[in-house]
């Protein structure tokens, strides 16, 4: 974001502190296509920092 105090004030409603990054998505991103998911039949996560526990 060019505006920082924008940028801040969605940050302060974020709970675990901080935007997320494509590093963050990329293990769930992964999983089912991995030996890891191989018995995984379906699921929903949420990669979102914890915003839908609030």
């Amino acid at each position: 974001m060019d505006d920082p105090d924008a940028h801040a004030a969605i940050i302060r409603h974020i709970p675990l502190g901080r935007a997320g990054s494509p590093r963050d998505v990329e293990g769930i991103m992964m999983f089912p296509s991995s030996d890891h998911g191989a018995f995984a039949t379906g699921s929903v996560f949420a990669v979102d920092g914890s915003m839908t526990t609030l």
